[in-house]
């Protein structure tokens, strides 16, 4: 017989398999097959390493590092030499600091230098500069004017603004606004610009008091103080609500909140004699529902009812059948284990709750040892 070349055990013909193959057949199973060993030598580091039971055949040709940080060295890219964009030595940067650097200095005491020139080199001493009319983000023109009395951070102002400011003769004030008539932010001819003044005022006054529901603003004198009419608690409420509610209210009364309400209408609703119960219930489904899977009836006269008048339709049917009402101690069991099949065949009178839990425990136990015999005689 032959034996496993990983394992040292003794191969077994498995069911089915021809004798041709199982003559080939070098391994008792994939686990031993997968654990074959092979070895591979680090490009980088040197060291040997071995291959995984998870990586595939084509993964391992390709494999030609042993770790993360070998494969990082090994794919790095060569650094190149630059000079310094301030003191000119030469320096080697690598490939990710090629990327993030447009300039690139060789310490930090050259770039703080060339930043300071920057700050003074402003205007026309600048490098970028582009003749001081640019055009921002949003689209708009702005022209290079820092002696201006209300220029932005960079001294650049808005060039509608200043076409404005001429012909005015003076300065505009920051609550006023310059608008484009049609529409076009690069169009700043005298023609196609109109001041409105004070429009910023305007707009932060609105903007002070929220809009209530009817339309009206929600000034202090839109609310009024109030006693609830069930608890006499003070409140505050809006003049159209109120309104509202008299229209729309039965009993023309105000509550602080919706239990104070709920309570109060049950009350003057039992005076009046229109409680909505049983058959005059919007939701009356014929007085049958089901509760936890359990088949309930409307039967509020019973003396063993739940809160909501209804009563478990497998006990009110061995009620029948015994003439008699059930103690809350006795339970009804269904015999096939199906909750709405109350059929008085399905249904048994137990006394107690032990005596439920004995009888059911010993009718399992049966059930198990009876399936655990079939099973030993089936193996045997």
């Amino acid at each position: 017989m032959s034996k496993c070349k990983r394992c040292q055990k003794e191969l077994i013909r498995r069911e089915g398999e021809y004798l041709s193959k199982f003559l080939k057949r070098n391994y008792c199973g994939k686990e031993c097959y997968s654990r074959k060993k092979e070895y591979k030598e680090c490009v980088i580091c040197g060291s040997i390493f071995e291959k995984d039971i998870n990586t595939c055949r084509k993964d391992w040709n390709k494999k030609k590092y042993c770790s993360y940080k070998c494969k990082s060295k090994g794919q790095e890219k060569p650094p190149k030499k630059y000079n310094c964009d301030w003191c000119g030595k030469e320096m080697q940067l690598t490939w990710k600091d090629q990327r993030r650097k447009e300039t690139k200095f060789c310490s930090r005491h050259c770039s703080t230098k060339y930043l300071a020139k920057l700050k003074k080199d402003r205007g026309d001493k600048g490098g970028h500069w582009k003749g001081g009319r640019i055009i921002d983000k949003t689209g708009y023109v702005s022209i290079w004017m820092p002696e201006h009395p209300y220029p932005q951070k960079k001294g650049y102002i808005f060039e509608h603004r200043l076409v404005m400011e001429k012909k005015i003769e003076r300065y505009l004030r920051k609550n006023e606004l310059v608008y484009h008539i049609n529409g076009v932010k690069d169009d700043n001819r005298i023609e196609n610009l109109s001041l409105k003044a004070n429009d910023c005022d305007k707009m932060i006054e609105k903007l002070k008091y929220e809009l209530c529901s009817c339309g009206s603003r929600l000034y202090p004198s839109h609310y009024i103080e109030m006693n609830c009419d069930y608890c006499g608690k003070k409140y505050k409420t809006k003049k159209c609500v109120v309104r509202h509610k008299k229209y729309s209210n039965k009993y023309n009364k105000q509550y602080c909140s919706a239990k104070c309400g709920a309570k109060s209408t049950a009350i003057e609703r039992k005076k009046d004699g229109t409680i909505l119960k049983g058959k005059t219930h919007p939701n009356w489904k014929g007085g049958r529902i089901k509760q936890k899977d359990y088949v309930a009836i409307l039967m509020p006269n019973h003396p063993y009812c739940g809160k909501k008048g209804y009563v478990l339709e497998h006990r009110y049917v061995m009620e029948q059948q015994i003439g008699r009402y059930l103690k809350p101690e006795e339970i009804v069991h269904h015999i096939n284990g199906k909750k709405t099949d109350n059929r008085i065949e399905n249904l048994f009178l137990f006394k107690d709750r032990e005596e439920h839990n004995e009888i059911l425990h010993i009718e399992v136990r049966k059930e198990t040892l009876t399936k655990l015999a079939e099973e030993l005689r089936k193996t045997k």
